[in-house]
């Protein structure tokens, strides 16, 4: 009982922090319970997961708390895939983990995530009217960005915070280099860095769970990405605001 309790919570919480709707975690861990010949009751929010595994007129129940949690919906679809694997061939449990970890050791690596940074922020700059000097600072701060994004995913930092330091420290470079002469246009610079830090998926998911029936989680996320997108855009517009200043 505890080691298949573990062992749904760990891929549940994978689930979630790859970018799941809650939805989709209940529902995955059920369905792996009831392939392991036991009951699960399950919910889960954007920052817990609660579960209840009954086997054997047995209960254990477990709490698991999420701090952070960082899109990758390459490693979500493997992770479904091996959802559907686990519950038509009902594998041991050990046998389970190993799938799971062999998935977890071939995510993107960070020189490929920041190359792929790089490029959407040049992309967007371009697109939105910036010269060639703009979007190479531009894809230049987004290699910045997602080291500094990685650091406080590391530590567990609060999202709303991190993302506001993140944008003053970006808007600042991006600031320094129109102040000495190497870009054109501050926020043809900055939208491409902005664009990386959008809550898009996040969004999707609030709307995706409310009318799933799970309120809660979705009021929860769609609060929490209003606010990163105030506090994000709050963190780009110091940096303007003192280039305009000075």
């Amino acid at each position: 009982m505890e080691e298949l309790s573990e062992f749904l919570m760990d891929f549940g919480e994978r689930l979630l922090l790859s970018g799941a709707e809650i939805s989709r975690v209940e529902d995955s861990i059920g369905r792996l319970c009831t392939a392991y010949g036991a009951h699960a009751e399950v919910f889960a929010l954007t920052s817990a997961i609660y579960l209840t595994v009954t086997k054997d007129k047995k209960s254990q129940t477990t709490l698991r708390r999420i701090n952070h949690y960082q899109t990758d919906l390459n490693y979500l679809d493997k992770l479904n895939d091996t959802c559907r694997k686990i519950c038509v061939g009902s594998p041991p449990i050990s046998e389970a983990r190993k799938w799971m970890e062999e998935i977890e050791s071939k995510r993107y690596n960070t020189g490929i995530q920041s190359v792929v940074y790089a490029f959407v922020a040049a992309s967007f700059s371009l697109f939105f009217g910036g010269g060639v000097r703009d979007a190479a600072i531009s894809a230049a701060i987004g290699v910045v960005l997602y080291f500094l994004d990685q650091c406080f995913v590391k530590r567990q930092l609060n999202r709303i915070f991190s993302v506001f330091v993140v944008s003053v420290l970006c808007g600042l470079i991006a600031a320094g280099a129109i102040r000495i002469g190497w870009g054109r246009k501050l926020s043809s610079i900055l939208i491409g860095d902005i664009m990386l830090l959008v809550p898009g998926l996040a969004i999707t998911n609030s709307v995706r769970d409310m009318m799933k029936g799970d309120m809660l989680s979705g009021i929860l996320r769609l609060l929490e990405s209003i606010l990163i997108a105030i506090f994000m855009t709050i963190g780009f517009a110091i940096p303007q605001m003192l280039l305009g200043i000075l």
